[in-house]
């Protein structure tokens, strides 16, 4: 599609891995911080928990990357100043299979208005796997608060909207009658500000 290129996120995943490895930076994965180490009254690293249990992570520095500026709030810092707002854009993504692509002449779709779909709108985007593998990016309006129990809320409407939408495309739009709903991205990408609904929300200009 004019203005994209698609990437295949294993082997981008994998590609940006060995770069880091080469680099001499050791990955740890499926990690949460829960605690922050402190010595002399300054920060000596993370805890963390995954399925192996916790561990202590020694570091001179931490830096916070994390959406919701977790390990800011783990120091007792107040992240409420830290949101784009009361509302905010979170985006999905949907990957199918066995599309009819030669039906599709739009790179959006509109969709109803009952989904609950930012703009009731959603963007198709060239797959990696052929002709007949595309994704589906949609975009939620959802309280943007700054906690735990917050994300797990978005998440969970995010999921029931996804699967809602997945059976509106596969029995409304004719491109779709034959595909098959491969899955979903792992989590919501956001938060943006609600005047990105029109461009994607940071993602590539048409």
């Amino acid at each position: 599609a004019s203005g994209s290129c698609p990437l295949h996120p294993d082997k981008l995943k994998r590609m940006l891995e060995e770069v880091l490895a080469e680099s001499g930076i050791e990955l740890i994965y499926a990690s949460l911080p829960i605690a922050v180490m402190e010595r002399a009254g300054r920060t000596s690293g993370l805890v963390i928990a995954n399925k192996s249990g916790r561990q202590a992570v020694p570091a001179r520095y931490v830096i916070d990357a994390t959406e919701t500026a977790l390990c800011a709030a783990l120091c007792g810092e107040d992240v409420s100043r830290y949101r784009p707002g009361a509302k905010a854009l979170y985006f999905r993504t949907l990957e199918f299979t066995n599309l009819q692509t030669g039906e599709l002449t739009d790179r959006w779709l509109t969709v109803p208005d009952d989904l609950g779909i930012a703009g009731n709108r959603v963007r198709l985007r060239e797959g990696v796997r052929g002709g007949d593998h595309g994704y589906v990016e949609f975009a939620l309006e959802l309280d943007s608060a700054n906690s735990l129990e917050a994300n797990r809320e978005r998440e969970c409407l995010a999921r029931r909207v996804g699967f809602r939408l997945a059976a509106h495309l596969i029995g409304a739009v004719p491109a779709f009658r034959k595909a098959f709903f491969a899955g979903s991205s792992y989590e919501l990408h956001g938060p943006f500000r609600l005047i990105d609904a029109a461009d994607g929300g940071g993602s590539d200009a048409d």
